[in-house]
């Protein structure tokens, strides 16, 4: 299995296609890149796509909750970028990966060539327009409480109640299609209580109008995790493009692929890979 050594902790990656490297960011936290490979993998004609799990997620390396912070993430994308001698590298972050992402973009905007925020959950974990809509597509009281994120889960616990709201998660509900996204991943239910303070103490609204690569967002029509409302505001303070994927929740690339990646197509001819490179 391929891991590196970074900033003393061991990562674990999985490569797919050749080419500009992008590392594929995944949300959570507490989750690992399994429910977005190879789900993602059509990018590969394009990119030499790193899927990583980050620090103490998935098989990576195990460690104190609380260095899962944004800023420690997006310095283990940088030394990843030095021992790698990459020159650039793109990152798509979705969820809260998209977070981590921007985290990277704010402070070695010049080591980016490409920025890719999909369904981007960077401002606040089940905030109230969140949790709005979640009401409006008919959460259960037991949805909610779970979503209020109050108290202590065991790992089970967690892998549990996020079967439970996963209705939330889609436009259409398909468990089929739910446990071939999902049936992968290891949950951290510690790192998962790490979320909040995280994007808390990153403080990226104040800093985004600072933001100068070239990026994207894409959202879903029907996301409660990320509401259009939030998607709208990260691209007014960000001045990036947004597209909102119709028929969509959390995870556009499987329920809409074909409207997803033609997005990412049409964005990537219009930023010729040759343009970028120095």
């Amino acid at each position: 299995m391929p891991f590196v050594t970074v900033n003393e902790t061991k990562l674990f990656y999985e490569t797919v296609g050749q080419g500009e490297p992008c590392i594929v960011l995944h949300g959570g936290f507490g989750f690992d890149h399994a429910y977005l490979k190879p789900w993602l993998d059509p990018l590969a004609k394009h990119f030499r796509l790193i899927y990583l799990d980050q620090r103490g997620h998935g098989r990576s390396e195990r460690t104190e909750p609380d260095q899962v912070t944004l800023h420690q993430l997006a310095e283990d994308l940088e030394a990843l970028r030095l021992q790698w001698d990459m020159p650039s590298l793109s990152l798509l972050g979705q969820s809260v990966g998209a977070a981590v992402a921007l985290e990277y973009a704010l402070r070695w905007p010049t080591n980016l060539s490409r920025l890719m925020l999909i369904t981007p959950v960077w401002k606040r974990l089940f905030g109230p327009s969140s949790l709005e809509h979640a009401e409006r597509k008919g959460a259960t009281p037991e949805m909610l409480a779970l979503l209020a994120l109050n108290g202590p889960l065991t790992d089970d616990q967690f892998r549990e109640g996020f079967r439970m709201i996963a209705p939330l998660y889609f436009h259409r509900f398909d468990a089929e299609l739910f446990d071939k996204l999902c049936s992968g991943i290891r949950y951290d239910a510690a790192l998962l209580g790490r979320t909040v303070p995280a994007l808390a103490d990153a403080q990226l609204a104040r800093r985004l109008h600072r933001l100068s690569c070239p990026g994207l967002i894409l959202a879903g029509d029907d996301d409660f995790a990320c509401p259009v409302s939030d998607a709208q505001e990260l691209a007014k303070k960000a001045g990036l493009p947004l597209t909102i994927i119709p028929g969509t929740g959390h995870f556009p690339y499987a329920e809409n692929p074909s409207a997803f990646f033609q997005r990412i197509e049409e964005w990537l001819h219009r930023l010729p890979f040759s343009k970028l490179v120095e």
